[in-house]
């Protein structure tokens, strides 16, 4: 069993792909929780996969979300598409 799970996001400009560690974390791009804090200490680090800096990679999931949002209702009856109201 595992004692310790740690989740590596970057490591300076590496990129590194072996079994079991894979750096960048293959979706830290995703998750807010992990963009919103490393965006207030370091907006500017590059993703060394995509060359986005982090304040980047923040404003696209922010704004990816914000469009998912919008385009999982129906505007005329603010019911979600699977036809379930709120």
């Amino acid at each position: 069993p595992r004692t310790l799970d740690l989740d590596l996001i970057l490591f300076g400009g590496e990129v590194i792909d072996e079994p079991g560690l894979c750096v960048p974390h293959p979706r830290f791009r995703e998750r807010l929780f992990v963009l919103e804090p490393l965006a207030e200490i370091a907006p500017d680090w590059i993703d060394p996969v995509t060359g986005r800096t982090v304040a980047e990679l923040l404003g696209s999931q922010r704004h990816h979300r914000i469009d998912s949002r919008r385009t999982d209702r129906r505007p005329e009856t603010g019911a979600k598409r699977d036809g379930q109201q709120e």
